[in-house]
């Protein structure tokens, strides 16, 4: 009953049907694949707490920390049209409208931050600036007015052996800026991608980093068994011989 309970409560309430014309900001730097199977086969129903759920209870319990706390709004939903009949989606988990900053929450670990810091396009990176740019369409802001951050839930955090030092598990990290023309320059490739292959019925490219891991001596692509929500649709992941 308790599991049933949290389930429902971090279980995603919007629009879960395809076929709709846009592409929600947390999406603009994943793979055009992982994009496309959701739009074709809309938003899944979740059966099972997952890594997503736990994430979405961090967001439960912020947006109850941050209710009616000036100078902040929690949960704000953007949209842009940038090609006709198509939008650029976003809700926004926190924005600090005195200081111009946005932030988004991520439960991840340290290994995460070092790629994120490291890889100028990470999809985070993406996300991040995805939401600046509905932010300042929306409030008719200059190019640049809003600054970035991701607030990091850090897993492994905590007493590091090695070092002797306690680390903290709650970060801000600072998201570089990328330039609008690219956000819509990507946007737009990645809508006529989706429409040459609703056309023809079929599938972009396979996802290329996999994340593969050994499990028992056999590699396991961890982010299609693991953090997908579409392996099932996938042709490729069906398709074992691709894989391995």
């Amino acid at each position: 009953m308790i599991k049933d309970i949290i389930l429902k409560a971090t279980t995603y309430s919007g629009n879960h049907k395809p076929n709709r014309n846009e592409i929600s900001a947390s999406e603009l730097g994943n793979d055009v694949l992982q994009i496309y199977l959701r739009n074709k086969f809309g938003v899944q129903e979740t059966t099972e707490f997952d890594q997503a759920g736990f994430g979405s209870l961090i967001h439960l319990a912020m947006e109850k920390i941050f209710e009616n706390t000036d100078p902040f709004k929690a949960e704000e939903n953007y949209e842009w049209e940038i090609v006709k009949d198509w939008k650029l989606t976003g809700t926004i988990d926190l924005y600090d409208y005195q200081n111009q900053v946005i932030y988004d929450y991520k439960v991840i670990k340290k290994y995460t931050i070092d790629k994120l810091l490291k890889e100028p396009n990470h999809q985070y990176v993406w996300q991040l600036n995805a939401y600046r740019y509905l932010v300042e369409h929306d409030r008719l802001l200059e190019e640049g007015s809003v600054d970035m951050k991701i607030l990091a839930f850090i897993k492994d955090a905590g007493f590091n052996i090695k070092t002797g030092v306690m680390e903290s598990t709650l970060q801000e990290i600072p998201i570089r800026h990328i330039d609008n023309k690219l956000i819509e320059e990507r946007f737009k490739k990645i809508i006529e991608e989706i429409k040459i292959h609703r056309k023809s019925d079929t599938y972009p490219p396979q996802c290329k980093d996999l994340w593969f891991r050994k499990i028992k001596g056999e590699p396991v692509p961890m982010r299609c068994k693991v953090y997908c929500s579409y392996n099932e649709f996938c042709p490729y992941y069906k398709n074992k011989s691709i894989l391995f």
